[in-house]
């Protein structure tokens, strides 16, 4: 996480958990927390993101449950934050990664 960046992220190689992640980075340092989230397949999740108005914290949401808060290492303000969704496996199977809904709402 090298890049200015905000994320909900799941990595097994990391260390071997099924837990979701939370990721901000000012493009030169990272806070990275594991969640107390676990990931079961075949599961669905509302994973929401949400950045103060001050712009001076951001918080991370899994199913309604607040599952992280940052305050240190956030991305620039004039950083401009996009939708990404991708899959990489580490082993040779099949898998899928569905999505059904993107909302951007301004408080």
């Amino acid at each position: 996480h090298t890049n200015a960046s905000t994320a909900i992220d799941f990595t097994s190689g990391v260390d071997g958990t099924a837990f979701w992640r939370t990721v901000t980075a000012d493009g030169a340092n990272a806070t990275v927390t594991t969640t107390a989230a676990a990931i079961a397949a075949n599961t669905a999740y509302e994973l929401i993101v949400e950045v103060n108005a001050a712009a001076t914290s951001i918080r991370f949401w899994v199913n309604g449950v607040l599952a992280a808060t940052h305050a240190a290492n956030l991305p620039g303000t004039s950083t401009s934050l996009g939708f990404t969704a991708r899959m990489r496996t580490l082993a040779a199977s099949a898998r899928a990664l569905t999505y059904g809904r993107i909302a951007i709402t301004v408080k």
